[in-house]
């Protein structure tokens, strides 16, 4: 393999990381949100 198709498989592996990160915390944020709701009521 040479280095720029690793250097492709990294950024594509990345790139998905970072949309299941984001996808995660936009459901952590609604969690947060809800438990805060509960909280303050």
């Amino acid at each position: 393999m040479d280095d720029i198709k690793v250097g492709r498989e990294v950024l594509s592996v990345i790139r998905d990381l970072q949309f299941i990160m984001n996808d995660l915390s936009a459901e952590l944020r609604v969690g947060l949100a809800d438990t805060h709701h509960l909280i303050s009521l």
